[in-house]
């Protein structure tokens, strides 16, 4: 299964609902407003993970921490696996909102 983040965050009970039953679990009482926020989320991640960096998952910190990938550097990547995420794509089914 694959779970894509945009969906996650636009209709969580949904796409939890469908993880559940995917691994066999029963389904479960849908969890509070306040331990699903985005401030609450943030707080537990932050906890639990200290070396996770909301704008790029976990990292070993480099260059490129603050400013991000140069532009061409990033655009040579983009064409580089363009080939390798429509293979992927076309094999789910659907396209993931990171390459429309």
């Amino acid at each position: 299964m694959i779970v894509d983040g945009d969906d996650l965050r636009k209709d969580a009970p949904s796409v939890v609902g469908e993880v559940e039953r995917f691994v066999g679990l029963p389904p479960q009482p849908p969890l509070s407003v306040e331990d699903v926020t985005e401030a609450s989320v943030r707080k537990k991640i932050a906890k639990t993970f200290p070396s996770f960096d909301e704008r790029i998952g976990w990292s070993i910190h480099g260059a490129y921490d603050d400013e991000g990938l140069p532009v061409e550097v990033e655009e040579r990547l983009s064409r580089f696996f363009r080939p390798h995420d429509d293979a992927f794509f076309e094999i789910l089914g659907r396209r993931l909102a990171w390459r429309t």
